[in-house]
């Protein structure tokens, strides 16, 4: 009887570790990409208000980023109705910082320095992930619009947008479920 008492504790001792390995949320980057973008569709428009092109809809150029993340555990991730959906957000390198500062004059990762450029930054996540599925995040940030205006930044030169384009995956990618981080990707070693 003692015999069977120890199998018995083994076993529901090895079952329970497996089982709680096994419901951890495994995330996988699959792919990551920065682009420039001047298309409405996927970063909108604003209507310049003042000046002799008030009324006049511009598109602003933007550093656009896509990933694509897949659910390698063997559960859903993330639910929306217990306000738990999946997010994502970019945390600059220092290298991607500087860039930034030298082309933009300021650090587009972060909101508050967006304040009297008339520019902003948008994103759109998948905030579940079925097992063994992918999902998409975008994010934008603005860099500028092509029409002079006192309203709205001027989109800088090619090149310096390039050389922004160059460092932009010099960053790590936090993605989160609700309020909690739940896994870091560092984009650098996606290039």
């Amino acid at each position: 009887m003692k015999r069977f008492s120890l199998w018995f504790t083994f076993l529901f001792v090895v079952i329970s570790i497996f089982s709680a390995c096994s419901t951890n949320t495994r995330l996988e980057l699959v792919s990551a990409e920065a682009d420039i973008e001047n298309d409405k569709n996927e970063t909108g428009s604003t209507i310049l208000q003042e000046g002799e092109n008030a009324g006049k809809e511009v598109v602003p150029t933007s550093l656009y980023y896509t990933f694509v993340i897949k659910n390698v555990g063997n559960k859903k991730v993330g639910d929306v109705s217990k306000g738990a959906g999946l997010t994502v957000r970019i945390e600059p390198a220092e290298k991607l910082v500087t860039a930034s500062h030298e082309v933009m004059g300021f650090n587009i990762f972060e909101p508050a320095d967006y304040d009297g450029t008339g520019l902003g930054f948008g994103y759109s996540y998948t905030a579940t992930i079925e097992e063994k599925e992918t999902g998409e995040f975008t994010i934008h940030y603005d860099l500028g619009v092509e029409e002079k205006t006192e309203e709205v930044l001027s989109v800088p030169s090619v090149d310096k947008i390039e050389h922004l384009k160059e460092n932009a995956l010099e960053a790590t990618l936090i993605v989160s479920l609700g309020k909690e981080e739940i896994t870091r990707f560092d984009l650098s070693k996606k290039n």
